[in-house]
């Protein structure tokens, strides 16, 4: 009876020492990764790359994994924000019919992360090997775990011991009694971790480095995800294509697309709608548009835009012969040989009033006329267009003197140098804006 009490007695003591043990040093890794670990996208670090921990896409109940969402949603928030460039996705793919780095990348793909950023990490079996191997095989020695808070610890602990430079960002966790399991095997899986820092374990897998590619500085960079119209543009845009609208866009001041309908038209067969952004300066609408490149670029491929403008391009110069092009959408704009240059100045220079004009001022508007023509190539007109502006009516008869003289001009001039396209010589639509209230003897316009 004795020697089974104290048989108790000694099991009893082992097992208060073990869970003495084991909870002091949970607290431990605990108080020490504290400094590392943000739970606001705003206070967080940058870096230049991300390190998403892997867990199941499903429970055993056939039901998603709300560990395995809450992680995509957080690794998006930092990727949106600017916070990491590049995601690597770290998980078990140890059977053919089980892949949850693939799982994830076509989450993240779902809420617009590129997909050229992701670089899936298929021999992260257990954590201790991610973190590992981010620096091995992916050569990043700094870089942002995200996971759930007690998942954090654990591989910032780890980071730690090997003297990498990571921080944690804290994905949503569930509450303690949904939990509970998770938690609790949570405990042991640190103290298995100390044993293999201990005992200096390896990766199952090292293998060929994959180099993680820098990032061009783009206007992304200058946005700033915490200012409040940036906020509302964001929350159109995810809401815009929640609803299945996919915008493109195009800013005025920053690109001439020479091409607009057919690159319209291109893109609207794969159901993305353009949308012209007048100033490029504004916050709201930079914001609108970085989210909807994301979604774009990640949908279709992140070349997908430019060959679709090369695509365009290649149908607009197919018609270039039946298309009438204004001056400056053209490589090279049409020009007299003469020393007046281009063709509106030529022609301006040439021409004369007749003597009986009335250029008097009017008292309260000016008398102007516009002129829209067509020159072909060969430097034959083709088309005439006047746009009459509160004209004096004794002047409306010198209308048809106006056009013979520029129709004159025209024949008698000594060289044409047509207006030319991608190498090709095209006709040009040319504007005369002619000002009829100066006096004759200064040039009129």
């Amino acid at each position: 009876m004795k020697n089974n009490s104290k048989s108790f007695y000694v099991i009893s003591i082992g097992i208060l020492v073990s869970l003495a043990v084991v909870f002091g040093l949970d607290s431990y890794i605990d108080s020490s990764t504290k400094p590392k670990i943000f739970n606001s996208v705003d206070l967080i670090p940058k870096n230049h790359a991300g390190l998403l921990l892997g867990t199941s896409k499903f429970l055993s109940s056939g039901n998603i994994n709300p560990y395995f969402i809450n992680r995509i949603k957080a690794a998006a928030e930092l990727y949106h924000s600017g916070k990491i460039h590049r995601i690597v996705v770290s998980g078990d793919n140890s059977r053919k019919d089980y892949n949850e780095p693939q799982d994830m990348k076509e989450e993240l793909i779902k809420l617009g992360v590129y997909e050229n950023d992701i670089y899936l990490d298929y021999a992260g079996l257990r954590t201790y090997d991610s973190v590992i191997r981010m620096r091995e095989i992916f050569g990043q020695d700094s870089f942002t775990v995200i996971s759930q808070e007690f998942h954090n610890e654990r591989a910032i602990f780890i980071a730690s011991a090997f003297e990498i430079d990571a921080i944690g960002f804290n994905a949503v966790d569930l509450n303690a009694s949904m939990g509970f399991k998770t938690n609790l095997r949570e405990k042991f899986a640190r103290v298995k971790m100390i044993v293999d820092l201990i005992l200096k374990q390896e990766p199952k897998f090292l293998g060929e480095k994959i180099v993680i590619e820098e990032r061009e500085m783009t206007w992304r960079d200058f946005i700033d995800f915490n200012e409040p119209d940036c906020l509302l543009y964001l929350d159109s845009a995810r809401s815009d294509f929640s609803k299945g609208k996919i915008v493109h866009p195009i800013f005025e001041s920053m690109e001439i697309i020479r091409y607009r309908e057919e690159f319209d038209d291109l893109l609207e067969m794969d159901g993305i709608k353009t949308e012209l952004f007048y100033d490029p300066l504004w916050i709201g609408q930079i914001c609108y548009a970085y989210f909807m490149d994301s979604v774009v670029s990640a949908k279709f491929g992140k070349d997908y835009i430019e060959f679709q403008r090369v695509k365009a391009d290649s149908i607009f110069l197919a018609l270039f012969e039946t298309k009438i092009y204004r001056s400056w959408y053209l490589d090279k704009e049409p020009k007299y040989s003469e020393n007046y240059g281009y063709a509106d100045s030529f022609i301006k220079h040439k021409i004369k009033f007749p003597a009986k004009w009335d250029s008097v001022n009017m008292e309260h508007e000016r008398q102007h006329v516009s002129l829209e023509m067509v020159i072909n190539k060969n430097g034959e007109i083709e088309k005439w267009q006047f746009d009459i502006h509160n004209l004096k009516p004794s002047n409306e008869k010198y209308l048809g003197d106006l056009k013979n003289q520029i129709s004159t001009i025209i024949k008698d001039m000594k060289s044409w140098e047509p207006g030319e396209l991608n190498g090709h010589q095209v006709a040009s639509k040319i504007y005369l804006d002619i000002d009829l209230d100066q006096p004759r003897t200064r040039f009129p316009f």
